[in-house]
């Protein structure tokens, strides 16, 4: 009973946030709300839906204008769920207009269908009324918005030239109707070297068209990456976010505590946003659809001036801040356990947040001197629900990465959403001789 009330009063409190935000339309000119990777299955009893159920109930109070979904709304090419999803959208939002670009689970085809890509695109965006052909577009209350597909579905994200063509004549067209105001594209998958978990090797295409046109705001998803991170905006010759999932998160470069890029406790980070555009200005607000909340302090909130120019970045390609670091008198403690060897220590803090830590293992040699260090990276509990961050942290050794009879010096630094690192904290360790290691990488907690 008690779980029940806290979950009763925990979204009356997060209706009670988004109706203030309705109620402050002052200046607004068009409230565009954006999710992705939801990754829907047919069954209702399915976290998709709960989250995308969270998310929309938040946004019902905040008067919307337009609904953005950056793909992978089914789970694996189901054009029935996806009209479910946009039945849901509909019957909870009212009159907000709504516009999807397809994901590679959208368009992954299913065995003898007997269907290519085109036509299953074709079909996603008939779901949504936007025609036919990987680039559509839509102007809705006075803005172009324009969706571009992919054409392959293995998770690699490339634009081909022809989609570049299309693309390129069409943001001529945006542009010459209003050259003052954003272009906002959506993607699947992002322009090459600019968000969070982007490549420079796929999307290249698409960047280069982009970066044509300062008026673009490029909106994709696929990453999974969660919204807290800086990282997910980026400026250069024009404006890029990526908008995360609801489903599960995930962090690029195999962290040690990571499975296969899945974050531990996962489903803890889904994230939704939600634009104003202004005269002059937009603003960005990044929200936890599981715990309600609004992910950032107003103040931290994403914003910039618009018509932007390239020459005045608020968000360039390359930032640094100050470096996280540990309380004075803090200590790392080491503890053997069942195969395994756990370094402890309390958490390090920082106004550019802390985005996971460095652990160095140096083996002791003979006289005294030190291996090279070896160097593993985790990420933080940065991405988890509000009241389950904070705790201590606990480091497992990677498998091999010790060895019984050595002496090792190990060190960890706090590091921040841009790479800069903190100082320190050290310990010296012997390895007791017969310490029997495991050795296996084993799942970090997972829900």
């Amino acid at each position: 009973m008690k779980s029940t009330r806290r979950k009763f009063i925990c979204g009356a409190a997060a209706v009670a946030a988004a109706a203030a935000v309705g109620e402050n339309r002052k200046g607004v000119r068009l409230r565009i709300a954006v999710m992705s990777d939801n990754q829907l299955r047919p069954e209702r009893d399915n976290w998709g839906w709960h989250t995308l159920d969270r998310a929309l109930e938040m946004l019902r109070p905040m008067g919307v204008d337009v609904v953005l979904n950056a793909g992978d709304i089914s789970d694996f090419d189901d054009i029935p769920t996806i009209g479910r999803y946009l039945d849901d959208c509909r019957a909870k939002l009212g009159g907000a207009e709504h516009f999807a670009v397809p994901g590679n689970h959208d368009i992954w085809l299913r065995k003898g269908s007997g269907r290519t890509h085109d036509q299953v695109i074709d079909e996603f965006y008939s779901v949504f009324g936007q025609g036919k052909g990987h680039v559509t577009r839509r102007t809705i209350g006075g803005y172009d918005f324009v969706a571009v597909a992919s054409r392959e579905n293995i998770g690699k994200g490339e634009y081909y030239a022809a989609e570049a063509e299309k693309l390129a004549k069409t943001l001529g067209e945006c542009v010459r109707r209003d050259p003052s105001k954003p272009v906002f594209v959506l993607t699947h998958y992002q322009p090459a070297g600019t968000v969070l978990g982007s490549s420079d090797a796929y999307g290249v295409h698409l960047r280069n068209v982009l970066d044509m046109f300062p008026q673009v705001v490029s909106l994709s998803g696929h990453t999974h990456c969660p919204l807290r991170n800086e990282l997910m905006i980026w400026q250069k010759e024009f404006t890029a976010i990526n908008t995360s999932t609801l489903h599960y998160g995930c962090y690029p470069g195999r962290r040690v505590n990571t499975v296969g890029g899945i974050l531990p406790l996962a489903r803890e980070s889904v994230g939704f946003m939600v634009i104003d555009v202004f005269d002059g200005r937009i603003e960005v607000r990044r929200y936890n659809a599981d715990d309600g909340k609004e992910l950032t302090a107003p103040d931290e909130r994403w914003s910039f001036d618009i018509p932007y120019r390239p020459a005045c970045p608020r968000y360039p390609a390359t930032r640094h801040g100050v470096a996280p670091q540990f309380a004075a008198g803090a200590r790392m403690l080491s503890r053997y356990d069942y195969g395994f060897i756990h370094f402890l220590f309390d958490p390090a803090g920082g106004k550019d947040g802390v985005e996971g830590y460095r652990l160095e293992i140096a083996e002791m040699l003979s006289g005294g001197k030190a291996a090279k260090p070896k160097s593993y990276m985790y990420v933080s509990d940065f991405y988890r629900l509000e009241r389950f961050r904070g705790g201590r942290v606990n480091l497992r050794a990677p498998a091999f990465s010790l060895e019984p009879g050595k002496s090792y010096n190990i060190s960890v630094r706090p590091r921040n959403w841009f790479g800069d690192e903190g100082e320190p904290l050290k310990l010296t360790m012997k390895v007791s001789e017969g310490y029997r290691f495991r050795n296996v990488n084993e799942m970090y907690p997972q829900e």
